[in-house]
């Protein structure tokens, strides 16, 4: 568990608003740079700013104080330094990596404009978090001053859908009221997007940095305070040495979320190779695992695995099994599973490997045998019948399944947003990954349809 102290910035000051209302505002009369060094002399690895004035859409001159006093403080302190707060174009983006920031977190576009971030994401890699700040379930956005019209949940897996680092959690109502943190809400969130998360808004005593600890999802891996800390309601010294006794007691790691200089550490860019080891010690397979596979594997008691090519994480290609351990070594995870008796894997194929075959597929994975060496229109018959499969029985966590329960329109913006891609692709790798995206989104759209892929095949072959 790593804890944040928070600064917020309006008009130059250090302030906390009370459930985000502009109107309710607490002012301290403390040099937000001061503030910072303060913070890292007691051991912060990190430090969480807001530009507020940004946040709520002010004019370029009224943002351009807060810009200087951020770039004052990544110049002062030896630590991460991550900003949100009207993070709404690229050029947002480049400025404060620029100035310094480690990360960006992106709040209002992410939830208006998710095609846009995942741009940011494919651009400048893992400096990207989702800022998600909800009331009541729905995202609120613009400073917190207008609805969404999306749920939380939904925004977290379309946070991890286009590659974000991780996703920072606020429940509205409880930000700056003291009244503690919301860590049902907040383990949900960590569920349904399977990325590092950050706990936001209501820390108000110590107990609560332990409650957290020792109740929130697995990855909940982060938590931000900001009032606490102005009013000595806790004392970061003693919070900070909490959180990293917590780091060392954990004897089964199944995510780390920072590396040793306090930097994000994101699932995406840290890759281990998994060892599955069945009931009796055999090595039954190796796969790539980041953290959100090893989240996901612990969460389905299955195994997960990422596809390097794509960077999606699917369902590995294993006979039945449940897992029984995951532990995280230095350079490798051990999985132990224990697999069902070669008669029983004869008899659950939906859940074997038709399941996986058809999740790996579905993704754009390669599977185990290479297709170029069979008939290509066998294959994409093959990924046809395998999509159709999914619209029939519409498993849960499939990223088909979110497809269609999102409709023809959906699958239409979908297929034109990969048809894109693959022009803007600059080299011959980029534009194979583009390829597989864009077809299988076609097919995706054509089983929609319920146009046979045959009928596309006959098409071309009168033309």
């Amino acid at each position: 568990m790593e804890f944040i102290p928070a600064i917020d910035l309006l008009d130059g000051s250090c302030v906390r608003l009370k459930q985000g209302s502009y109107a309710d505002v607490d002012r301290y009369e403390l040099d937000p740079v001061e503030v910072a060094l303060g913070f890292v002399a007691q051991g912060a690895r990190r430090i969480h700013l807001v530009d507020l004035n940004a946040a709520r859409g002010s004019s370029i001159d009224e943002r351009k104080g807060n810009r200087d006093i951020i770039r004052r403080i990544t110049a002062a302190v030896d630590c991460a330094v991550e900003v949100g707060g009207g993070v709404r174009t690229e050029a947002d983006v480049a400025e404060l990596l620029q100035a310094g920031v480690t990360q960006v977190v992106a709040g209002t576009t992410l939830a208006r404009d998710p095609h846009e971030v995942g741009r940011w994401v494919r651009r400048y890699g893992p400096v990207v978090l989702a800022g998600i700040d909800a009331k009541d379930g729905q995202v609120k956005v613009a400073g917190w001053e207008q609805s969404s019209g999306i749920t939380d949940v939904e925004l977290a897996r379309i946070a991890a859908d286009i590659g974000c680092a991780g996703i920072i959690y606020t429940n509205i109502a409880r930000d700056g009221m003291m009244q503690g943190p919301d860590i049902e809400a907040t383990s949900r969130v960590a569920a349904a997007g399977g990325i590092p998360v950050i706990l936001s808004g209501g820390i108000s005593k110590q107990q609560d940095i332990a409650q957290v600890i020792a109740e929130a999802h697995p990855m909940v891996g982060g938590i931000i305070a900001g009032k606490a800390l102005y009013e000595q309601a806790i004392d970061p010294g003693e919070v900070l040495e909490m959180c990293r006794q917590a780091r060392e007691d954990s004897a089964t790691v199944h995510v780390r979320l920072w590396n040793s200089d306090g930097r994000w550490d994101p699932g995406s860019s840290r890759v281990k190779p998994a060892m599955v080891l069945d009931q009796d010690g055999v090595v039954r397979a190796v796969v790539s695992q980041n953290a959100k596979a090893t989240a996901k594997s612990t969460e389905q008691n299955e195994v997960w695995q990422l596809v390097p090519e794509n960077g999606r994480v699917l369902p590995a290609e294993l006979p039945p099994h449940q897992l029984e351990a995951v532990t995280e070594h230095r350079d490798c995870i051990e999985v132990r599973a224990r697999f069902a008796a070669p008669e029983a894997a004869d008899t659950g194929g939906e859940a074997g490997a038709a399941e996986s075959a058809s999740a790996a597929h579905e993704a754009g994975a390669h599977s185990v045998a290479d297709p170029t060496e069979g008939n290509p229109e066998s294959v994409l018959l093959q990924l046809e019948q395998l999509i159709r499969e999914r619209k029939k029985k519409l498993p849960e966590g499939s990223y088909t399944t979110h497809l269609f329960t999102k409709g023809e329109e959906k699958i239409r913006k979908k297929t034109g947003e990969e048809a894109v891609e693959l022009i803007l692709a600059r080299n011959n790798p980029e534009m194979i990954a583009e390829s597989a995206d864009l077809i299988y989104h076609l097919l995706v759209l054509l089983a929609e349809r319920d146009i046979p892929l045959a009928q596309v095949i006959r098409e071309l072959s009168r033309r």
